[in-house]
C-alpha cells in the first residue's frame, strides 16, 4: 500500500514525523522545495529514499519553477524567473538555507539533486488492493476526456504546455481543480494531490487531497495511507 504525503515546502521535522508512520511505498506530491527553512534537509532525504527505491515524487508548481529559474538542460538561468521565483515563491528561504546570492551559485550548490527535481514526472499511476491510484499535484478537470488529460502529464515537458502562450500547465497550478473528479474517470480509479491548502485532508472514493500546509508556520503535514484512508500528520 502506498502512502501519499502532501506539500513538505522545506520542513524536515514534519516530514520526519510523517515518514516515521508511513508504510509501503512513499508518494510525495510535489513542492519540496520553498517557504520552509529546511530544504536541503528535505531534499537529501527524500532522494536518498528515491534512491533506494522507496519513494516518488511528482514535479509540483514551485519545482517547475525552479526549472525556470535554474534553466533545464543547457540553457542558462532565467534572470527575470529568478527575481519573480525569489520574492513571491518563498524561494529566498532556499537561497538563505544553501547559503547563495545567485541562481548559478544555487544550481551549483544543489549537486546531484539538479536535475533530478526539475525532472520528476509530472504524475504518477500505481495499485493497491486491486485499486488503482493516479497522483498529480493539482488535479484534472472535468470538461476534457480523462485519457486524453492523463496523455498530456504523462507527456510531461514536452506536453501541449510547452507550446502554450501561457506555459503555466494546470495540472500543476489550478486551485480550482482541488475535488474535480472528471466525468469518465473510471469507478476503481482514485486521483490524489496537494497543491491546495485544506484544513483536513478531503477524502472520497475517487478524490483525495492532502496539502494541510501551503508550506506555513505552524501547520500539520498529512499523510494519506491508502486503499485504507488512514490518516497520519506531522505533530
Amino acid at each position: 500500500m502506498p502512502t501519499f504525503i502532501g506539500d513538505v515546502h522545506g520542513w524536515i521535522d514534519r516530514l520526519d514525523a510523517v515518514l516515521a508512520q508511513a508504510e509501503g511505498e512513499i508518494v510525495l506530491l510535489g513542492d519540496l522545495i520553498d517557504r520552509g527553512p529546511a530544504v536541503p534537509e528535505v531534499l537529501d532525504r527524500v532522494h536518498d529514499l528515491y534512491d533506494r527505491g522507496l519513494a516518488r515524487c511528482v514535479l509540483g508548481n514551485h519545482e517547475w519553477m525552479l526549472a525556470r529559474v535554474l534553466g533545464r538542460g543547457d540553457a542558462p538561468p532565467d534572470e527575470d524567473a529568478f527575481d519573480a521565483w525569489v520574492d513571491g515563491w518563498g524561494g529566498d528561504a532556499v537561497m538563505a538555507a544553501f547559503g547563495v546570492d545567485s541562481a548559478a551559485e544555487l544550481k551549483h550548490r544543489l549537486g546531484r539533486h539538479w536535475p533530478w527535481l526539475g525532472e520528476l514526472p509530472w504524475v504518477l499511476e500505481g495499485t493497491a488492493a486491486g485499486r488503482k491510484w493516479v497522483a498529480i499535484h493539482a488535479g484534472f478537470d472535468h470538461q476534457r476526456p480523462f485519457a486524453e488529460q492523463l496523455a498530456d502529464v504523462r507527456a510531461g515537458w514536452d506536453g501541449p504546455w510547452s507550446r502554450s502562450d501561457d506555459p503555466r500547465p494546470p495540472p500543476l497550478f489550478s486551485k480550482r481543480r482541488v475535488m474535480v473528479i472528471p466525468p469518465d474517470l473510471p469507478p476503481d480509479v482514485c486521483l490524489i494531490s496537494g497543491h491546495t491548502p485544506v484544513i483536513r485532508p478531503l477524502i472520497t472514493a475517487q478524490r483525495i487531497a492532502c496539502d494541510t500546509t501551503g508550506g506555513m508556520p505552524g501547520r500539520r503535514l498529512t499523510g494519506i495511507i491508502w486503499p485504507e484512508e488512514r490518516i497520519i500528520s506531522s505533530a
